[in-house]
Order: structure tokens, then C-alpha cells, then sequence
């Protein structure tokens, strides 16, 4: 379950300081204050019986920044402030209201040049004083500091409902959740019916465990605001740490209930429901609950899948699993599992990864994707062989599963036994299929890493003839050419063939660039292998390949650089150690 405030309190408590301070001024007056602070010789102009306010005057200029700031033009909003507050420069109503969009703008120094002033002539001014915080926020000042000033703030103004919400994230931000929680308590007493204040206490008494007043405090903020959902769900997490009895059951099911009543288009109380009749036994009721679940799997899959990440993120495995089980038990769509083993492989959660891959059933279509997700999990734990071993166990049954051939011969290539990939990758090749093209491409990879650039060539032509539109085996083949300094017109042509189906491809047009180098062309190289390295930042190979042809054009100043950046990425690479030495001894 969601715990609120502990999410609302992570957010940076300089942020909500200078926010604060801000509102503290959006409802510090009222309007008819606000006119006669802004405009002295309002009332000289009525005298007249003349209707229209002069055009020029701070009045005239502060309706015009509040009418921008309601279209959402700040700029033009700031502007006018700006005008008003010249217009009228002894208005403290106007000092405080710039000085408070001038914080929001991150301007601190001329933010702080009016507080001074503000300060000296109005010393306990609230509005002043939340300005003040926000500033020391801003500059990042001790949370200390800050606290007292807000603390100050409620000594003026005992029933202030903004300074303790701005004192609990300084209270979180010093681990001072006592503090927090008493703070909590005293403005509750100060302020009657506040929803905010029962809200915020009810979760701080929730994080530190005590439940019974948890309870309370929440309740109050469901009584005040019966439509908002959060408290319900504080509430029902308060209830299950209590001692379990058939009211709190009774009372957890009817805020449930509540919950998807407010909120219908929402599919996470109803999997929350589910679990919770699960858990009690009542199988019945957890089916009934979770049937709209599974309905909404069938029909988009993607605000569940998003759901079964959230609940990886927040720790919260047990309903993850119990919602992908009893989706695949009403359904029969084992991708379900594909979709939760992913969470768990991107949490790095690779053992809950793997227990889920097991349970795609082997009758189901995605059985081979499993296994080949669990061989190459496996390999990410360093348990390489152990994966093979699974790979080639399931090949024994089915020796021409182009699935677990690919995922095979990914292996032994990281295993760099390139002849043993060499091996399974033709026999992938040898079976007629729509991606066979990409065997043979993979043939053409493990060739060249292997040192055999005129096999990989062979492959890559191979490739080409099943495929001639795919722009990775153009690129790779006319680059190939490039290295070996051979048929650079076709490198060149392939190259761009590859670009116009791949637009942008930084990698392919760091190809690109290398073939201009290789051609002798040294100002469109650059143009390119420039434009490559913008698109893939920090990339060894094309950096390594703009130091070449910065040594080549007797730019050695720019060489050293683009090695060293080389060397500060892969320190051990010797050959680029080699190469910086040999420019240092020209």
C-alpha cells in the first residue's frame, strides 16, 4: 500500500520552503487590501468620480501582471510587477508580492535586497519571514535556520495552516520525525477541521508504527474530506497492522469498496481486494473481486504491466506475483509472466526473475522465450555455463528452435568462444526462416571479432542477398570495406543507403565520416564523425576515430585531448596509450 506522506516528504524541502513562501502571499490579503496597498491615490481618483484608472499608475500595473499570470504569460507577468512595484515603491504589499516572484525566478540576490529592507521595517511580518525561508532554502542553508524562522511564524501566528507543512519536510529532512509528529499535534489543536493536518499527522503516525493513533487522526481526515482517496488507503494499511478482528475486516472491505467507487477507471483496489479476500480465505469474493483485472489485461495490457512495475518498485512482490498468476489462471496468457520476470530482471531482482520465467508453462508458445531469458539472466549473474547448459539441454528436444540457437550463440559470444558461436549460428543459418538473414549477419559479427574480416565480409554479402533493405548489414558491411580500405565507393553508397533507412543513426554516420576519412576527404570527415559524436556521446570508437583524423590534418593539441577523454573512459586500452605516446614523441 501507498504510504503518502512518506512519498510527499522525499520531495526536496527547499522546493516546498520557497512554495510555501509563495502562498503565504497569494492568500495573505484581500482584495480591497491589496488595491488600496498598491494604489495610494485610488481614492483621490473616485473623488474625481473619474472611473477609469490612469493608465501608467501601480494599480493599473498590478491588474495587468495579475490578468497575465491568469493566462499563464509570466514573463509579461513579472513585467508589470515590476512596473507596479516603481510605481509605487513604499507599498510592502508590492516589496512582498516581487520578492516573491523573483524567488520562484531563482533571482536570490535581488530577492534578498527587498526582504532586508522588509525585515527592518516589519520584523514580525509572517508573509516576510516565509519569504525569508524560502530564500535560505534557495541557497541551501542549514535546515536549522530554516526552522526557526518557521517556528517564529507560528509564535506570531499560532493557527498558521501553512508553516507546519513547511517545518514537517525540515522536521523529515533532520530525521526528526518526534518533532514532526508534536508539531502535527499542536497545530491540529490550533486548527479545527483541517484536513490536511489529520491527514498528514495520521501518516506520521503510520511510518513511525504507532497505528491506534494513526487511526484516529485518520479517520478525522476521512470525515472531513469523504471523496479523497488517500486517507482511505492509509487507513486500510492502519487497519492490517492492528489486531486482526472481523469489524476491521468488515471496515478494510468497506473503504475498499469506497475507493473503487471513487475511483472505477482505477484497477489497483480492485487487485488490492482481491488479495486481501484472498489472504482471509473468502476465494470466492477474490475471484469476483479480480475478474474486471483480468478483463482489462485482455482488452490493454499496458496499465496493468505498469501496476506490476509499481508494485516491484514499492516492494510490494507478493501482490505482483499473486496479480501476473491469477491473470495468467482466468486468462491463459503466460506472457503475463514474460512481462513481471522483466520488472523483476530491471530491479535487478534476477532470482525472482528466473522462478518467474519457470512458470510459462512449456505448452505455451513463449516456453522458448523463457528458457532463452533465463540462460541469458543467468549469464548476467556470471553463471554463463550454467546457462549454456540450460540452452543446449532444451536443444537436445528440439534441436531447431531458432530461439534458443540465437540465444546459444549470444552466449558463446560472450563468452568470446567465437568458433563454438560460429558453430551454432550456422546451424540457425541452414534453417529457412524470416530471420535467417540474421543469422548469417550474427555469422558476420562473430567472424570479425574473431579476426576474420574476408569470412565476415562473406557473411555479411550472404546476409545482404536475403535481405537488401536492412540498414544494420549495409552499415556493418560498409564499414567493414572502409577498415579494410577496399571498395570505398560502395562503402560509401551502402553507408547511405543505411543512413536514409536509419536517419540520424549516430553510429552509422560515424560510418559514414570514416569512409570520407579513408577517401581522403578530411573536411566532410570531420563534418560527419563531429555529428556522430554529438549523437552518441562518449563512444571510444568514433572519439578514437576523430583523434585519427585530427593527427592526420597536424592537429596534435586535439588529438592528446580526444585520446585522453578516450583513456579517462577505458583506461587500460593499450592501443590508445600506444598512440598518445607516439604524437607526444613528434
Amino acid at each position: 500500500m501507498i504510504k503518502v506522506l512518506l512519498n510527499f516528504l522525499t520531495i526536496k524541502a527547499d522546493k516546498i520552503i520557497i512554495l510555501s513562501a509563495v502562498v503565504f502571499l497569494a492568500f495573505g490579503c484581500s482584495a480591497s487590501n491589496i488595491r488600496s496597498s498598491v494604489q495610494p491615490d485610488f481614492k483621490e481618483t473616485e473623488k474625481k468620480k473619474n472611473i477609469i484608472i490612469p493608465e501608467g499608475n501601480s494599480y493599473f500595473n498590478y491588474v495587468l501582471s495579475e490578468l497575465e499570470k491568469n493566462r499563464r504569460n509570466t514573463g509579461k507577468s513579472f513585467e508589470y510587477l515590476i512596473k507596479a512595484q516603481q510605481k509605487a515603491p513604499h507599498s510592502k504589499y508590492l516589496k512582498k508580492k516581487l520578492a516573491g516572484n523573483l524567488l520562484l525566478y531563482k533571482k536570490t540576490e535581488a530577492a534578498k535586497k527587498i526582504i532586508a529592507g522588509l525585515i527592518e521595517q516589519t520584523p514580525e511580518d509572517t508573509e516576510v519571514l516565509a519569504i525569508q525561508a524560502g530564500i535560505l532554502a534557495l541557497e541551501q542553508q542549514n535546515p536549522e535556520k530554516i526552522a526557526e524562522i518557521y517556528k517564529k511564524i507560528l509564535e506570531l501566528d499560532p493557527e498558521n495552516q501553512k508553516a507546519p507543512i513547511a517545518l514537517a519536510f525540515l522536521y523529515e529532512k533532520m530525521n526528526k520525525r518526534n518533532d514532526l509528529i508534536e508539531l502535527f499535534e499542536k497545530a491540529e489543536k490550533n486548527s479545527k477541521h483541517n484536513y490536511f493536518l489529520y491527514f498528514y499527522l495520521g501518516e506520521a503516525y503510520l511510518l513511525e508504527k504507532n497505528y491506534s493513533k494513526a487511526k484516529q487522526a485518520l479517520y478525522k481526515a476521512v470525515q472531513e474530506e469523504p471523496y479523497r482517496v488517500e486517507p482511505k488507503l492509509s487507513l486500510i494499511e492502519t487497519l492490517k497492522n492492528l489486531e486482526t478482528t472481523s469489524k476491521n475486516k468488515e471496515e478494510i472491505i468497506n473503504l475498499f469498496n469506497e475507493i473503487i467507487e471513487l475511483k472505477p477507471e482505477e484497477i489497483s483496489p480492485l487487485i488490492e481486494l482481491s488479495f486481501f479476500f484472498n489472504q482471509n480465505g473468502d476465494y470466492e469474493k477474490s475471484d469476483e473481486a479480480f475478474r474486471p483485472v483480468a478483463e482489462q489485461w485482455i482488452s490493454d495490457k499496458k496499465q496493468t504491466a505498469a501496476l506490476l512495475n509499481f508494485y516491484i518498485k514499492n516492494g510490494s512482490e507478493d501482490i505482483a506475483d499473486f496479480t501476473a498468476m491469477r491473470i495468467f489462471q482466468a486468462t491463459g496468457d503466460s506472457s503475463v509472466f514474460m512481462v513481471l520476470a522483466g520488472f523483476y530482471r530491471k530491479e535487478k531482482l534476477n532470482d525472482k526473475a528466473l522462478k518467474t520465467y519457470k512458470l510459462v508453462p512449456e505448452t505455451s508458445e513463449m516456453h522458448s522465450d523463457a528458457l532463452a531469458a533465463s540462460a541469458l539472466t543467468l549469464a548476467f549473474q556470471g553463471q554463463t555455463d550454467k546457462g549454456i547448459s540450460l540452452l543446449e539441454k532444451n536443444l537436445h528436444n528440439n534441436p531447431q528452435d531458432l530461439v534458443l540457437l540465437s540465444a546459444l550463440g549470444n552466449l558463446y559470444e560472450e563468452k568470446k568462444d567465437y568458433k563454438a558461436a560460429e558453430s551454432v549460428y550456422l546451424k540457425a543459418a541452414s534453417i529457412k526462416s524470416e530471420k535467417q538473414w540474421s543469422f548469417f549477419y550474427r555469422l558476420g559479427v562473430t567472424s570479425d571479432k574473431a579476426g576474420k574480416k574476408e569470412k565476415a565480409v562473406e557473411y555479411m554479402k550472404k546476409a545482404l542477398e536475403l535481405d537488401s533493405e536492412n540498414p544494420d548489414t549495409l552499415n556493418y558491411l560498409g564499414y567493414t570495406y572502409a577498415e579494410l580500405g577496399i571498395k570505398l565507393e560502395t562503402a560509401k553508397m551502402m553507408i547511405e543507403k543505411a543512413l536514409s533507412l536509419k536517419k540520424d543513426n549516430g553510429y552509422i554516420i560515424d560510418s559514414l565520416g570514416w569512409v570520407y576519412f579513408k577517401m581522403g576527404d578530411y573536411k566532410k570527415a570531420e563534418q560527419y564523425l563531429k555529428k556522430a559524436g554529438e549523437l552518441v556521446k562518449d563512444d571510444p570508437v568514433i572519439l578514437e576515430h576523430l583523434a585519427e583524423l585530427y593527427s592526420v590534418t597536424d592537429r596534435l593539441e586535439q588529438a592528446i585531448e580526444v585520446y585522453n577523454k578516450i583513456l579517462a573512459l577505458d583506461p587500460e586500452n593499450k592501443d590508445i596509450k600506444n598512440k598518445l605516446n607516439d604524437i607526444k614523441k613528434q
